[in-house]
């Protein structure tokens, strides 16, 4: 995960779903240098079938031309992480869409590189295009996420990651989680 950090590389977080993936992605940009900065989350499942070959490709043209301009010198919200979900339901020819333009947006504005943001994908098996593709080798940084019965130490940290995000879309203070709840799961 600290390579993950530092990394320019597109980031693919190989795991199940619910294992967390989303999480780690947050924790990922919190640790960066630029966790000052809009996180954003594209889930591609949102948008519709039809539409996804223009709607999802113009939201995620305006992150770099939002940096482009910044480099230009229009003060807009720049955005340091961009976490992708839902890439399953897409072809193999839409995901290297993505990294092969994710790769010429970061020559576009390669002058500037701390106005890169960095990508995270969530991509559920060890399968398709991105795993193991030397094409991609110098592009993508895979990283294995366990189940999460493989990794029960993480549960705890999960929990209150889920209990923050909640507590803040519902206004509410939890302070904390009983010992008991925690040993159940």
């Amino acid at each position: 995960i600290n390579e993950a950090v530092v990394t320019a590389k597109t980031v693919v977080l190989y795991g199940a779903p619910g294992g967390g993936n989303a999480e780690i992605a947050k924790s990922i940009h919190d640790s960066s240098k630029l966790r000052t900065f809009q996180y954003k989350t594209m889930n591609l499942n949102q948008y519709d079938k039809d539409s996804i070959d223009t709607q999802f490709w113009q939201h995620f043209a305006n992150i770099y031309d939002e940096i482009e301009s910044d480099i230009e010198g229009i003060n807009n919200t720049l955005c340091s992480t961009v976490f992708i979900e839902g890439l399953e339901s897409q072809t193999d020819d839409f995901v290297k869409s993505l990294v092969e333009y994710v790769e010429s947006a970061k020559k576009r504005v390669e002058s500037n590189p701390r106005f890169l943001p960095k990508i995270i994908i969530s991509w559920r098996s060890k399968k398709g295009v991105l795993y193991k593709n030397k094409q991609y080798d110098n592009k993508v940084l895979g990283i294995n996420i366990p189940l999460l019965i493989e990794r029960k130490e993480d549960i705890p940290l999960l929990v209150y990651s889920f209990i923050n995000k909640f507590a803040k879309n519902y206004n509410k203070e939890i302070a904390n989680v009983s010992v008991d709840a925690l040993s159940i799961l």
